[in-house]
């Protein structure tokens, strides 16, 4: 995804609002980082 990066880079800040930013993104209520190892297989 060409979006964590940028997320990254605009967060920066604490890993915490780095997944809630990536969460409340894509609209769910569970970990990204999961979808992300998936979406990376």
């Amino acid at each position: 995804m060409d979006t964590s990066p940028k997320l990254k880079k605009g967060v920066g800040e604490g890993s915490r609002k780095k997944a809630v930013s990536r969460s409340t993104r894509a609209g769910l209520r569970f970990p990204v980082g999961r979808i992300c190892r998936y979406l990376k297989k």
